[in-house]
């Protein structure tokens, strides 16, 4: 992806995953959406999207993954600061699996929050 891709409003942060938030850390109006290669990436980036005011926090995963976070969220005493800002799984409930139609679900969701 090419910063070209994504709207004015948007910034696209290329840095490694484990200082993502360190150059331009988010603020209250900024939504986070987690999507990594693997859980363990997905744990770092979500301790550290914890410890940020981020409005939105999103999570893509199964519920399985989530409960096994929360575990790892709870002893670091982070996840209190999650509640109500995490969205996990991320998107709408659907019944599909079909990555256009998990984009979709995800774009709602995001939609529904800012909307409201």
């Amino acid at each position: 992806m090419l910063p070209e891709h994504f709207p004015e409003s948007c910034t696209l942060l290329l840095h490694g995953y484990k200082e993502i938030f360190s150059e331009t850390p988010p603020d209250s109006s900024d939504f986070i959406v987690i999507a990594g290669p693997d859980h363990p990436t997905d744990l770092v980036l979500l301790q550290q999207a914890a410890e940020t005011s981020a409005h939105y926090i999103g999570l893509m995963g199964s519920k399985k993954k989530i409960t096994s976070f929360e575990k790892v969220l709870q002893r670091d005493n982070l996840w209190q600061s999650l509640q109500n800002r995490l969205h996990a799984p991320i998107g709408i409930p659907i019944s599909s699996r079909i990555p256009s139609e998990v984009a979709v679900s995800i774009v709602a969701e995001l939609i529904k929050i800012r909307a409201n």
